[in-house]
């Protein structure tokens, strides 16, 4: 079994045995990825966003510890060209994205867009999009599945030393996240001739909330991958008339359970194509013991672009 550390978390003090308050702000999720030796419809490697028995905490603002699986319904095998420690980086911030643009269950926040895994390939070919936060986990799958609705130009703000990387999962322009508002807004209206139809915040602080707001045309859209900001984009949107809604990537809720069932059975076949493929990622050495110094690094704002991912098996 492995666990991944999403990049975008502010944590603090962990505790081995007890996970529970790990976070000092609402965690997006968790991925898991391990082999079944026993299952009901088949044996092999699978990688899974789904709740497990035996997990410490079960609410998405906690971190999860998983064994025993309890939900086959929300595990795909993976192929055979991906190691588990690459599917661990693609279901969680996948699907967060997916469900946000594409789910069309009336009971999921969504734009309700057409899905690339059906008929939507290259649909919104000419419409311009920016992308907060391009390097976090659910930065680059938001670039990947605007490269493959058609979405162009693709804008993001990243640190510069990642241009390359996210160039290479969707993105056409990066700029430089250090520079003022004021001037990313400028640099977006300059690169898509007008401020952009679909703004996606990935990082959801203050300051990305407005600046995702301010690229936005009136009447565009918007979406945030976290919740907890709500009145804040309410009050940055309502006057220029923008559709905005939360990403929300759970599977097992009732509001998204079974939403992205077409996707998940067409995902090995995006992934062979290459399509859709993971992030970088770091092993951390030591199993859980390893998690203090991963959650210290990321604090610090010294990891950029990766997901860092621990083998809980290792620890002694």
């Amino acid at each position: 079994m492995l666990l991944g550390l999403p990049r975008e978390i502010e944590c603090k003090s962990f505790r081995v045995m007890l996970m529970r308050n790990l976070l000092k702000r609402k965690c997006p999720g968790s991925s898991r990825g391990g082999a079944m030796s026993r299952g009901a419809h088949f044996t092999g490697r699978f990688n899974s966003t789904s709740p497990f028995r035996r997990t410490l905490c079960r609410r998405s603002d906690c971190l999860a510890i998983t064994e025993n699986m309890l939900l086959i319904q929300h595990c795909r095998k993976l192929p055979d060209r991906l190691s588990f420690e690459e599917g661990v980086t693609i279901f969680s911030p996948m699907s967060t994205v997916a469900f946000s643009l594409y789910s069309q269950k009336p009971e999921t926040e969504s734009l309700r867009m057409s899905p690339p895994w059906e008929d939507g390939r290259g649909k919104y070919a000419g419409k311009s999009i920016f992308i907060s936060g391009g390097a976090t986990q659910v930065g680059q799958f938001a670039l990947q599945w605007a490269r493959l609705s058609g979405f162009g130009p693709i804008i993001t703000t990243a640190s510069l030393h990642n241009t390359e990387l996210l160039k290479s999962q969707g993105a056409t322009h990066v700029l430089d996240r250090k520079l003022p508002q004021d001037t990313i807004v400028e640099q977006v209206k300059a690169i898509a001739g007008d401020l952009v139809d679909l703004s996606y915040d990935t990082v959801v602080e203050d300051d990305t909330i407005a600046l995702t707001a301010a690229a936005v045309k009136p009447g565009g859209q918007l979406v945030v991958s976290i919740h907890g900001k709500e009145e804040l984009v309410t009050k940055l949107t309502k006057p220029k008339g923008i559709q905005w809604m939360i990403g929300r990537g759970l599977q097992s809720t009732e509001q998204n359970k079974g939403a992205l069932s077409g996707l998940l059975r067409k995902l090995p076949g995006l992934i062979e194509e290459g399509v859709i493929k993971p992030t970088p990622h770091e092993v951390l050495k030591g199993g859980l013991r390893a998690v203090p110094a991963g959650l210290e690094r990321l604090r610090n704002n010294q990891v950029s672009g990766l997901r860092l991912i621990v083998h809980p098996h290792e620890t002694q």
